[in-house]
């Protein structure tokens, strides 16, 4: 998978993450100028997001919600999930690899963001990054050729 740097969407840190926070983790948000079916490109090895969470740390058991939001409204006033991560727990913040694959729906509108939220208890360190990627290609193992 090829990751261009100059599509980091965002690169935040979990610190002081809490319950009452709902934190849209890129800004400025995504603007397409017009709302737009970006689930045509949508393909299971297709162009996506690789979101990297590392070192999450918390007094507590703390939980993190990760949400890609649309909205008609740069403020995302009432914004639409086009996906979400469900909980991810405190063991799971510590180094882990998430591969989003742009969704499938033309619930799409003209501002998307990423959005991060925090259960239970409040983070104290940790990072996440999220980057778009063109092509997510995994890697496959093939028997080996003789060629003698």
């Amino acid at each position: 998978m090829i990751i261009d740097r100059l599509l980091s969407t965002a690169k935040v840190a979990l610190t002081g993450l809490n319950t009452s926070t709902q934190v849209t983790l890129n800004s400025p948000v995504l603007d397409f100028g017009v709302p737009a079916n970006q689930g045509l490109m949508a393909a299971s090895d297709g162009p996506g997001f690789v979101i990297t969470i590392k070192g999450g740390t918390s007094g507590g058991a703390a939980t993190l919600t990760l949400r890609l939001v649309t909205d008609d409204n740069v403020g995302l006033a009432s914004p639409a999930v086009l996906f979400s991560t469900g909980a991810i727990t405190l063991a799971n913040t510590v180094n882990n690899q998430i591969i989003v694959p742009i969704p499938a729906t033309n619930a799409w509108e003209r501002f998307a963001a990423w959005q991060a939220i925090a259960g239970t208890a409040v983070f104290t360190g940790g990072t996440v990054e999220v980057n778009y990627v063109a092509n997510i290609r995994q890697w496959r193992a093939y028997p080996a050729q003789d060629n003698t």
